[in-house]
């Protein structure tokens, strides 16, 4: 029986509110800087105000007008992942790559569009519903860019959608039907359609005076996320395929979960059972004790009920070693960037095994009891890291989880 092939990351990119790229964005998270500001909305008698992460001086990639911004994000980070693992359009390896690249929702912008247009006017007359607003419309038209004749889906899966559509693609590299796969996830919902229905949800932030201080992930004052836009994508391929084109990986992808930890749409299990289980689930098929883990990037929205959960589900699955591990998330300084935020996560966790450094959590000033792990309050922190696990979950329980590792280090449970 043939053995699995490792899979590893090769190239990265990313459109964030703190930069237009990862070279912009990773120090600027490194060093706890905030981006999320205050967004007035406005429609008839109806006027409210909202903290959100602002993607800015955007230049749309050429060939794009029209699109829908989110598509627009997804072709721009596509492109810096590609160009970091050295290849590009024409390529005959690249031809032959899965697209893994998903929204959680309808286009949000020209959806968001739509409706405002029907509301005025009653008609949708002239508007091409179909090629445009579709969820798989940023997968499609990355991969018409690229020339890719792989597989395509799209995984809308709340915001967990980014860390499923990674899991897919490493899954379609395991399986044998694509050797590289380009996957990521995109968000742009800042409209008042979107912001309205979260805000009614209750699962937000409030911003007044402060709004870069709104989000507080695993602060006992936290009440909810800002909301943010951006898109992330990695670069997936066989070890060996990497080996032959001379490519460097950059972190290898040691194992994942896929599961639930909610108990309706916004209801989450407060022991963190079914999350604790799925993070021992990803160490065992990672390779990787507990005391080997060195950082978790959390999902740390700011709510109360996911920040406790999941330091709950952290103790549940590492026991002892629960206390010694690194843990941050970057929600606090840039906000929620929904189906994006798993693949950011795996973009600056890879940055982080690269460096050697646990970025911090912004706005923890006044830890929780209930949250009462290493959370990287404030500033940065030197520290090895060889293995490192990204939590991702969403609205209704969709759940993943990611491991990551040092290309070549095994782990290593005779360690």
């Amino acid at each position: 029986m043939k053995s699995r092939p490792e899979v590893v990351i090769t190239g990265l990119g990313a459109v964030t509110p703190a930069g237009l790229n990862v070279e912009q964005t990773w120090p600027c998270l490194l060093r706890g800087q905030q981006r999320v500001s205050t967004l007035e909305i406005r429609d008839g008698g109806y006027s409210c105000s909202y903290p959100v992460g602002r993607v800015r001086d955007f230049v749309e990639p050429a060939g794009s007008a029209g699109m829908d911004r989110c598509v627009q994000f997804g072709l721009h980070c596509a492109g810096e992942a590609l160009d970091q693992a050295g290849l590009s359009e024409g390529d005959e390896y690249l031809r032959q790559a899965a697209c893994v690249f998903s929204m959680s929702k309808p286009a949000p912008s020209l959806f968001a569009e739509l409706y405002e247009l029907h509301e005025r006017s009653g008609s949708l007359a002239g508007k091409d519903l179909v090629g445009t607003t579709w969820p798989n419309s940023c997968c499609v038209e990355i991969a018409n860019r690229y020339g890719l004749i792989g597989p395509r889906l799209c995984l809308p899966t709340a915001c967990s959608t980014g860390a499923q559509s990674i899991i897919r693609g490493v899954g379609l590299i395991l399986d044998g039907q694509a050797e590289c796969v380009l996957a990521g996830a995109a968000e742009a919902s800042l409209t008042g359609l979107y912001l309205a229905a979260f805000d009614r949800m209750g699962v937000l932030a409030e911003g007044g005076e402060h709004p870069e201080r709104a989000c507080k992930p695993f602060d006992r004052r936290r009440k909810g996320f800002a909301v943010g836009e951006g898109a992330a994508a990695l670069v997936m391929e066989t070890a060996q395929a990497a080996r032959r084109r001379g490519a460097k990986p950059l972190a290898r992808i040691s194992g994942y979960w896929q599961g639930m930890h909610g108990l309706d749409l916004l209801k989450l299990e407060p022991d963190g059972k079914s999350l604790g289980k799925g993070l021992k689930e990803a160490l065992r098929r990672s390779d990787v004790v507990p005391e080997a883990l060195d950082y978790i990037s959390a999902h740390g929205t700011g709510t109360l009920a996911n920040d406790a959960s999941e330091t709950a589900a952290i103790k549940a699955a590492l026991g002892a070693a629960a206390g010694t591990v690194s843990i941050s998330s970057h929600k606090g300084a840039i906000g929620h960037l929904l189906a994006a935020a798993g693949v950011l996560q795996m973009v600056l966790a890879v940055k982080s095994i690269e460096e050697d450094v646990v970025p911090p959590t912004v706005n923890l000033e006044e830890p929780d009891p209930l949250c009462d792990l290493d959370y990287t309050p404030g500033l940065a922190r030197e520290r090895r890291i060889r293995h490192a696990l990204c939590i991702t979950g969403g609205f209704g329980g969709q759940s993943g989880v990611v491991g990551l590792s040092k290309p070549n280090t095994k782990c290593l449970s005779e360690m």
